[in-house]
């Protein structure tokens, strides 16, 4: 098991010999998601380095600290990788349902798809308290978690 694999195990509280399956992605997400925190602290600092798996490594798993979506959701990415999932990492828009709008700023979030069994999923967990907590498909399937209900909806932006 590599290093990245049994730190991220360790922060989160996941026994280093626990197989990851499909089915362990809900408790891993929640996990995760409260163990990580969603902050910019190094950005206000001007403290800022490039996005490698060994700043990633070094930032979140040896400095405990937290991130944005590119770190957060890069250091899972690198993780569900290294466990078996063929994971990509994607960039989107993000949608802010108070406003019933997307976001000004344009495709600056990034997050993960999962594919699995023939179908694919949205990962996510970087968009501070507004996760999922469990892999959401593609297909437009309402899925349930503690944070509410989430569902990924097809529309042609530009």
């Amino acid at each position: 098991m590599s290093t990245l694999n049994t730190l991220f195990r360790e922060r989160i509280g996941i026994p280093v010999h626990e197989k990851i399956t499909f089915d362990s992605l809900g408790p891993i997400l929640e996990k995760t998601a409260k163990t990580f925190p969603f902050e910019n602290l190094c950005i206000i600092g001007c403290n800022t380095g490039a996005i490698t798996k060994e700043n990633l490594m070094n930032k979140m798993l040896v400095r405990n600290e937290g991130g944005l979506c590119y770190e957060l959701n890069s250091l899972l990415y690198f993780f569900l990788a290294e466990s078996g999932f063929d994971v990509s990492l994607c960039r989107g828009v993000t949608y802010n349902n108070e406003t019933q709008d997307w976001t000004a700023i344009g495709r600056t979030h990034v997050t993960i798809l999962l594919k699995h069994m023939e179908n694919t999923y949205l990962i996510d967990t970087g968009f501070g308290g507004n996760l999922p907590l469990v892999p959401v498909p593609l297909t437009g399937e309402t899925v349930t978690s503690n944070n509410g209900e989430f569902r990924i909806k097809k529309e042609i932006l530009f």
